[in-house]
């Protein structure tokens, strides 16, 4: 579910916040219900601000892929593990 929402972030009509890493710095400020907290991270220097959206791209796109792959490469072994044992 969240490789869509990475894909998105990183396909061609996306923000250009998103490619420059610096959507974060007005993501908590603009929320539609922003805490008192939002004031503190919307004041947090704009290096902390490209590594949240990194770790964002990282969270919604490449982990999905190894958690994917990891479910992919378990249902192969217990596939195989079941036809060796019915043999």
């Amino acid at each position: 579910m969240l490789l869509g929402a990475g894909m998105s972030k990183l396909g061609s009509r996306s923000s250009a916040c998103w490619r420059d890493l610096s959507c974060t710095s007005t993501h908590y400020f603009t929320q539609p219900m922003p805490t008192p907290a939002a004031w503190v991270f919307h004041k947090l220097p704009a290096s902390v601000h490209k590594v949240e959206v990194a770790l964002t791209f990282f969270e919604q796109a490449a982990l999905d892929y190894t958690v994917d792959a990891s479910n992919y490469v378990s249902d192969r072994t217990s596939q195989a593990s079941s036809r060796l044992s019915n043999q």
